[in-house]
């Protein structure tokens, strides 16, 4: 805009040079004209009229060429005017380009661009942050929900802990994921071992029903096992006078597992020790040496065998004939073995009533091989509540 104003200017200055000329010219003209009249003023008429409008002729186009002169005057000075004021826009321009520039700066150096950055650069780092700025609102708002749903889980927790402090007062002290995991492993176990009660419970119940038709109304005098905890308490509630007699199979698996393995050959021998000894007082006395030996160190060894000390040593008040089948589940487990080794063979068990029938025949073609226990003929000792110590029978 200030170019095209200022070719403006350039052009009415020659205009008016031009013009200058021109009426320089005229002049010079008018002055040769009235020279010539001045000579040949007396020679002929005609030539004066013909200078007289002449003369008028260029007067007339000298008065027009002043008028124009005299507006070319004015539009220059009106222009020199504007071109005065572009000057001055020209300069606050340049003022506020420089303070822009420096503004443009800083405010580019805010979101990481360099200064010469483009607007189209710095509006999609504008559309990034405002995108950002929404993703911060929204997290605020998360945040504020996320507090609620914090307050109302401090609530349940008191909640819980109080019910905790209820239910199980030993798991107080320990913090509420603790006490919770805990609990839950405790309600496990004990759904768990309720229904193993009440199986037990059931075939101990059909144990007692064929008993009693049979008219057998001796309890058993002796059960063994390893550790299942629902056999133990259907046992308790069926036939409360019979005796507990552990596995020593599965207690030394489970107290040498509590132990170092370079110690476990050494622990095992020990362990022999004390269920191969003759009289429950030697097996008390090795029972002790074992507990001297481990229990400073090892702890938890020591306590898984003291636990069941009565039920592991029960087999010393039966018939020494008898300690052999009586020590160990073996004499159970080598049935199931036989059945075991057979069930392999099928390709899929079938139903349940086919699997069921299937281990019963088994089992009615392994008995076939059966013996008679180690003296046998004591059973009738047993039945009737003969004494024994340390396997010895004792007289009435």
């Amino acid at each position: 805009m200030l170019t095209d104003k200022a070719q403006a200017i350039r052009t009415h200055a020659s205009v008016v040079a031009e013009k200058s000329a021109l009426v320089d010219s005229l002049r010079s003209t008018v002055l040769k004209q009235l020279k010539l009249l001045d000579q040949t003023l007396p020679a002929s008429d005609s030539l004066l009229g013909d200078l007289i409008a002449s003369s008028e002729g260029i007067i007339s186009f000298i008065e027009t060429a002043n008028r124009k002169r005299e507006d070319v005057a004015q539009k220059l000075a009106d222009l020199k005017e504007k071109l005065f004021t572009v000057q001055e826009e020209v300069t606050q321009a340049a003022s506020d380009l420089q303070k822009w520039t420096y503004d443009w700066a800083e405010a580019v150096a805010v979101v990481g661009l360099k200064e010469n950055a483009t607007p189209s650069e710095a509006s999609s780092v504008v559309q990034s942050v405002n995108e950002l700025l929404v993703l911060l609102k929204e997290s605020a708002s998360l945040v504020d929900r996320i507090a609620g749903v914090d307050r109302d889980a401090g609530g349940f927790k008191d909640e819980v802990q109080g019910v905790i402090a209820a239910v199980a007062p030993d798991l107080s002290s320990l913090s509420v994921d603790l006490a919770v995991s805990d609990l839950s492993d405790r309600l496990s176990a004990a759904t768990g071992a309720q229904a193993t009660l009440d199986e037990w419970k059931k075939q101990l119940g059909q144990e007692e029903s064929k008993r009693n038709k049979a008219r057998l109304v001796v309890d058993p005098k002796l059960a063994a096992g390893d550790g299942a905890l629902g056999f133990w308490k259907a046992l308790a509630q069926v036939f409360p006078s019979t005796r507990e007699q552990r596995c020593w199979v599965h207690k030394t698996a489970n107290v040498l597992d509590k132990l170092p393995e370079r110690l476990q050959p050494e622990a095992k021998e020990k362990l022999h020790a004390i269920w191969m000894a003759e009289t429950r007082e030697d097996a008390g006395t090795a029972f002790d040496l074992f507990l001297d030996t481990y229990r400073a160190k090892y702890s938890k060894a020591t306590e898984c065998l003291t636990k069941d000390r009565d039920a592991l040593l029960a087999f010393y008040d039966f018939p020494a004939e008898h300690w052999i089948h009586l020590r160990t589940t073996n004499p159970i487990e080598s049935v199931f073995a036989t059945v075991r080794l057979r069930h392999r063979r099928t390709k899929g068990n079938g139903s349940r009533t086919a699997c069921l029938a299937m281990v019963f025949k088994l089992m009615q073609s392994a008995e076939k091989r059966w013996r008679l226990l180690n003296g046998s003929n004591l059973l009738v000792d047993v039945i009737a509540g003969v004494s024994f110590t340390n396997g010895i029978k004792q007289a009435a």
